[in-house]
């Protein structure tokens, strides 16, 4: 979890509303809720995917496959990331 967050670092723009881990055996899934779907976020996610790689690079886990899973919407229930630990949520424009 500690590595996803420093993959983060500098990529979470006001599009991203919300970010969370699933960690398995063989697989981290990273769950991603955006207001819109544009290139330059999916380019942000894969840097994410690519940072979190180099991360992992001589650990345990360096083996593990990388997945990303992009929600357009809010992080609400229908998220599938809601279920997961949370590294991101944004503050509601509201507050």
């Amino acid at each position: 979890m500690l590595q996803t967050g420093q993959a983060t670092l500098g990529v979470i723009g006001p599009d991203t509303l919300g970010i969370a881990v699933e960690a398995g055996s063989d697989v981290i899934v990273l769950h991603f809720a955006i207001a819109t779907r544009t290139a330059e976020i999916q380019e942000d996610i894969e840097d994410v995917a690519f940072e979190l790689e180099t991360f992992l690079s001589g650990g345990p886990e360096q083996h593990s496959q990388i997945v990303s899973q992009v929600h357009v919407g809010q992080p609400d229930d229908t998220w599938p990331g809601r279920s997961h630990a949370l590294l991101y949520l944004a503050k509601s424009r509201g507050e």
